[in-house]
């Protein structure tokens, strides 16, 4: 099930399974990631409760080189344990 589309990327969540999925293209910057955090974290809220697991798929993505971008996806994965993700 789409959740979102957007010019940066999508999020979806795999059907029949507690997964978020997200695939991201083109460059990205720190807002973006907190963008992404947000929509990941309120996506995770539709599923079962209990664990659940993100996939990412950044293979049309631009290189990260921005130190606050790479920053910023560390933020991502304190936001994802601090949410019940498990994997």
């Amino acid at each position: 099930m789409l959740i979102q589309n957007s010019p940066k990327g999508s999020i979806e969540i795999m059907d029949g399974r507690n997964i978020v999925k997200s695939a991201g293209w083109g460059q990205w910057g720190p807002e973006d990631v907190k963008n992404l955090i947000e929509k990941v974290i309120a996506s995770s809220k539709k599923l079962k409760p209990g664990k659940w697991a993100y996939i990412a798929d950044p293979s049309q993505m631009d290189p990260i080189l921005s130190k606050e971008t790479s920053e910023a996806f560390v933020d991502l994965h304190v936001a994802l344990d601090k949410n019940n993700c498990s994997a």
